[in-house]
């Protein structure tokens, strides 16, 4: 999923760990051309209900 947002031009996924049955915990590393679309990217994950640390 993560590497289908607009502007990310690479993504690893370093970590996943079930915390119920309905929440995951994603660590993950992704890169983008620019500043704007690292904040477009963290608008998203935060839209779908993420938090960025």
């Amino acid at each position: 999923m993560f590497e289908h947002i607009e502007g990310v031009i690479d993504v690893e996924i370093i970590d996943i760990e079930q915390i119920s049955d309905t929440m995951s915990n994603f660590t993950f590393d992704y890169s983008t051309f620019d500043k704007k679309e690292k904040d477009y990217v963290e608008e998203y994950v935060k839209g779908i209900g993420g938090k960025i640390n």
